[in-house]
């Protein structure tokens, strides 16, 4: 989206429009027509502006809002509450107009103010977003041990629903502070732990402050013993060993991906693993057989790794299509399909990503091997591990060349 020499006015305001905001910005406002913002801003602003204004309502989705902006010849302010630019409509218009000339006129946040006025270092605070958000970079978060956290909210990740969220992952060792209608008349602020919290209703907007209680630990535990998962049952041994877990993981080097695969996941053991080893992984777990998905989330809640995405059913069906294209895959399991199954995953596979096997078997090695010979895949490392009374287990990794 372009525009010749677009101009833009970021005005920060509170959740009310005091004599003092106004009076500092009451020429800004008087000098210009154009004018946009939510519904909140222009019910504050309304009786500043000039008779003749034109108003641009910001609602979702932004597509059409800024096809109206784009077609204004002037200038045009722009009402956002506190920052702008902080996780705000400013970061939009910067991405959609990357010409644009833009002027930025702060307020203090909704965070910032709540943050003040428990006289609290706002500095040592993780800040994120879950507004129009997904919940990746809170689990991010949650997963590395982070112990105050900043949240914005929006009406779907409610702080009632971020509190049953982290309790249905063991983060209960949290406590909450949500602030309501931050500098306004209507402000209120409510304390209490995730518990207290889980079924509560708060007024729009909202935001909260996360802390961790003194006697915690720094996140959840890594270096999971198989024998504390759920397992299959009646098949104890179906899961990938601490030992080769942690050895496969990492010489996949996971802190140099961005989406791993699991693909015959079973228990979920690699899944949960890598995303408790890598919390900035998108991870998705495979695995065909009937109720796989409530087994992985069963085990994926006992050792706190939220996020990961679970799709039931046969792989060669699905294909992956619907989730983001792998740059690390672990084939887990391959039900007599293992030609097949690496067919699919070589087409998703991002080229230079790193594709790991644990043979099992002498013919399963051979047949891996094989197809990598095939596809012309090189094999980047190879380890033979023995774990008594087992037999040994041949971990093979290669990686997927450029296209000639």
């Amino acid at each position: 989206m372009q525009r010749n020499k677009p101009d833009y006015i970021l005005v920060g305001m509170p959740d009310a429009a005091p004599l003092a905001w106004a009076t500092v910005h009451r020429n800004l406002l008087l000098s210009h027509h154009w004018f946009a913002g939510g519904t909140r801003h222009y019910e504050l602003v309304k009786h500043l502006l000039p008779p003749t204004h034109h108003w641009i309502e910001i609602r979702m989705p932004l597509k059409d809002f800024l096809k109206q902006l784009s077609k204004v010849d002037g200038t045009v302010v722009i009402f956002a509450s506190g920052d702008p630019l902080f996780f705000g409509i400013g970061n939009t218009i910067q991405r959609s107009f990357p010409e644009a000339t833009i002027e930025n006129h702060p307020a203090p946040g909704s965070l910032q103010l709540l943050a003040m006025q428990l006289r609290q270092n706002f500095g040592l605070f993780r800040c994120v977003s879950l507004t129009g958000r997904p919940w990746k970079e809170l689990d991010r978060c949650l997963l590395m041990g982070e112990r105050k956290l900043a949240i914005l909210t929006d009406r779907k990740k409610t702080p009632a629903i971020i509190a049953q969220r982290m309790l249905e992952y063991g983060y209960g060792h949290y406590h909450m502070t949500v602030g309501e209608r931050m500098g306004g008349t209507a402000e209120k602020i409510t304390e209490g732990t995730l518990d207290e919290i889980k079924d509560k209703s708060f007024d729009h907007p909202n935001c909260l402050l996360l802390q961790a209680g003194e006697e915690s630990g720094f996140g959840p535990h890594k270096g999971l013993d198989e024998s504390e998962f759920i397992h299959l049952e009646g098949r104890p041994n179906m899961i990938t060993k601490l030992p080769v877990r942690l050895t496969v993981l990492a010489a996949m080097q996971l802190s140099r991906r961005r989406v791993f695969w699991d693909v015959g996941s079973c228990t979920g053991s690699m899944a949960i693993e890598a995303q408790l080893q890598a919390p900035h992984l998108l991870v998705t777990a495979f695995e065909k057989r009937v109720n796989s998905k409530q087994l992985i989330k069963a085990n994926a809640r006992r050792f706190g790794a939220p996020g990961i995405q679970i799709v039931e059913g046969d792989f060669l069906s699905s294909g992956g299509l619907q989730t983001d294209r792998p740059d690390a895959v672990f084939l887990g399991g391959y039900g007599g399909k293992m030609t097949a199954l690496l067919d699919v995953i070589h087409n998703q596979l991002k080229v230079g990503g790193v594709l790991a096997f644990n043979a099992v078997s002498n013919q399963s090695k051979e047949r891996f091997c094989q197809w990598l010979a095939q596809h012309q895949y090189p094999i980047t490392t190879s380890y033979q591990v023995q774990l008594a009374p087992h037999q040994p287990i041949n971990i093979i990794l290669a990686q997927k060349p450029k296209e000639k």
